[in-house]
C-alpha cells in the first residue's frame, strides 16, 4: 500500500519523493508555518495536501528511526478504504470535473457538428474548435472552484490554463499521428497516450496552473 502511494506521489510532484506519505512524524521549518495554517483538509487528506505544497518550497530530509508496532499495528486509527479516498480527494475530484469537461465536449461537438454540416468536411474541424472552447472554459472552471479551490488571481490562472489546454491537445494530436504507424489499433494508442497526458496535466495544473509560483 505504502508503495503505491509513494508511487503517486512520485507522480504528480513532478518526480519528487516521499518515502513515506503516511508517517506521522514530521518535522517542518518556521517557513512554512503559514502555509501550514492554510492547508485544507482534515487528517490524513491534510497530511498529503501539506506535503504537496511543502515539497514545492522545501526538499525532504529522511532520517532513519527506530519504531515497533504493537500486536501488528492493531490500535492504528488509519481505515484503508475511507482514508485512502480522503487523502486523494483531489485527484478525485479532478477525474470528475474531466470527465463533465469531456461529456461536454462530446455533447457541443454533435450540435456545432450538426450547425455547420453545410461547410463539409470542414465542419469536423470547426466543430472539434468550436466544443473544444467550450469544454475547456466548463474544465477551468470546475477546476478552479472544485479540484482546486483557487483563490489566485483568475486572469493568470486562464492564461496558464489555456497554454496547458492548447499543449495537451496539439501533443494528444501529434503524438497519434506520429504513433499511428506502430500495429495497434489507433483507439488503443490514443487510449494510452491521453492516459499519459492525463496524469502530466494534472501534475502541472496542481503544481503550475493552480498555485501561487
Amino acid at each position: 500500500m505504502n508503495s503505491c502511494q509513494k508511487l503517486f506521489f512520485r507522480i504528480t510532484n513532478h518526480g519528487k519523493e516521499c518515502p513515506d506519505p503516511r508517517s506521522g512524524l514530521r518535522g517542518f521549518p518556521a517557513s512554512l508555518k503559514k502555509l501550514a495554517l492554510c492547508t485544507e483538509g482534515k487528517s490524513y487528506d491534510y497530511e498529503l495536501n501539506f506535503l504537496d505544497a511543502a515539497i514545492q518550497k522545501t526538499p525532504i530530509v529522511v532520517v532513519p528511526i527506530c519504531s515497533e508496532t504493537h500486536n501488528r499495528n492493531e490500535t492504528s486509527h488509519f481505515r484503508p478504504v475511507v482514508d485512502l479516498l480522503g487523502m486523494y480527494l483531489k485527484f478525485w475530484k479532478y477525474l470528475f470535473t474531466s470527465n463533465v469537461a469531456t461529456v461536454f465536449d462530446l455533447v457541443f461537438f454533435i450540435i456545432f457538428e450538426s450547425l455547420f454540416s453545410k461547410l463539409g468536411t470542414i465542419s469536423i474541424f470547426v466543430a472539434t474548435i468550436c466544443a473544444r472552447a467550450i469544454s475547456g472554459s466548463v474544465g477551468y472552471i470546475l477546476n478552479r472552484y472544485i479540484s482546486f479551490h483557487s483563490k489566485l488571481n483568475p486572469g493568470r490562472e486562464m492564461v496558464r490554463y489555456s497554454i496547458v489546454f492548447v499543449c495537451q491537445m496539439a501533443a494528444s494530436g501529434i503524438l497519434v499521428s506520429l504513433l499511428s504507424v506502430i500495429p495497434i489499433p489507433t483507439v488503443i494508442v490514443k487510449a494510452i497516450i491521453d492516459t499519459i497526458l492525463f496524469f502530466v496535466v494534472y501534475n502541472i495544473q496542481k503544481n503550475w496552473v493552480f498555485t501561487e509560483k
